[in-house]
């Protein structure tokens, strides 16, 4: 009786002592606002919309230390509508935001599954807005339907994905795409790199990413380009003065056939500043979108974004905000759904302002919101 109740007890520390090298959290984002909508095509009126500053969200990660420095990782991240209760509509997946799981030690992270292509990161740490739906250039980056945005675009599924550890400054990532496209495996494939240096107030990245239509493959510019891919080259940065952070972004995409034969080229330039105010922070950035339409199979256009804001946190956890954006667009005809909306934000009008007759047209939305993390 004795043997046994002392190998009970010794199954108990054990047991102990393997939790005790794990570890889970359970994490997420609960995020609404009330938001005014005014747009050309005679859209008037108010809309409670989830995810405004940052997408509502549940999530799970965690770690096992398996000695000699290595880690074993996993996300499982879902997106939700807090203003319904409802699933959030990307990819309609049970965990759409995130889904992977890897190993983590001294020579980098390297991890399989439903994961960021390197646009991602580089996109919110050079946005005045964190990435918010709100932004300039996350407004046009969606419209266009391109795999460089802070979106589900840029949430790629079958990825295999590394990040190297920071050294003096500099850190690099990588990221492949497995077509799985059926007879023809290599479809719906990509990859792409990305490179940040950082290090005192400065922020550098750059972005390459080759995509298959199937990893965009919505927003205008992919109405005419049957089974086309995206090459898109991203360039952001950031300076951080204290008295005032300014952030700059360029990307060029060209959008074509499986040969790249260019139906269109996209340039997005963004500009903006964050400034703080007391206890809270005032956040501006005003984007351009040009599609040179010359010797391809599209029309020509432009768009120009504007987006002013303002945080206050009442808390670590909790920050009280509000936006207003404005949106300008003349493209052709042929791209009258420019604004049609990529994103769960369509309702906030912003998305919608060029569906005017012949595609030109504009926006505006204000509103107010509160974001809360746990």
């Amino acid at each position: 009786m004795q043997k046994k109740i002392i190998a009970l007890a010794i199954a108990g520390l054990a047991s102990t002592a393997a939790f005790a090298q794990s570890n889970v959290t359970i994490y997420g984002i609960a995020d609404a606002g009330v938001f005014y909508v005014h747009n050309s095509k005679g859209t008037d009126g108010m809309a409670v919309q989830s995810g405004v500053l940052a997408g509502s969200r549940l999530g799970f990660k965690g770690t096992e230390d398996l000695g000699n420095g290595v880690k074993a990782v996993f996300v499982l991240e879902q997106g939700f509508n807090i203003d319904n209760g409802s699933q959030a509509s990307v990819d309609n997946g049970a965990f759409q935001r995130q889904a992977f799981v890897g190993l983590d030690s001294k020579a980098g992270t390297l991890t399989l599954g439903r994961q960021y292509a390197p646009a991602y990161g580089a996109g919110i740490r050079n946005d005045a807005f964190g990435g918010s739906v709100v932004s300039a250039l996350v407004t046009l980056q969606s419209a266009t339907g391109t795999s460089a945005v802070v979106g589900s675009n840029a949430r790629w599924n079958n990825s295999i994905k590394y990040v190297s550890p920071t050294i003096a400054g500099f850190q690099g990532e990588a990221i492949y795409r497995a077509g799985e496209g059926g007879n023809d495996m290599a479809s719906n494939e990509g990859y792409g790199i990305g490179l940040r240096y950082a290090a005192g107030p400065v922020n550098v990245d750059y972005v390459f990413q080759h995509a298959d239509t199937s990893l965009t493959g919505t927003g205008a510019l992919w109405a005419n380009v049957a089974g086309g891919i995206e090459e898109v080259h991203f360039v952001g940065a950031s300076f951080d003065a204290k008295v005032v952070k300014i952030v700059a972004t360029a990307q060029l995409s060209d959008f074509g056939g499986k040969q790249l034969q260019q139906a269109a080229q996209t340039e997005l330039y963004s500009l903006g500043a964050v400034v703080p105010v007391g206890k809270g922070n005032i956040h501006a950035n005003v984007a351009y979108l040009d599609q040179n339409g010359k010797n391809r199979t599209s029309a020509g256009g432009s768009a120009t974004s504007y987006a002013l804001g303002y945080t206050h946190p009442l808390s670590k956890r909790t920050t009280l905000y509000t936006a207003v954006n404005y949106t300008d667009l003349s493209y052709g005809a042929k791209y009258a759904a420019l604004a049609g909306g990529t994103t769960a934000n369509s309702a906030l009008g912003t998305h919608n302002a060029a569906n005017a007759v012949g595609g030109f047209g504009d926006g505006t939305t204000f509103g107010v919101g509160i974001n809360h993390a746990f």
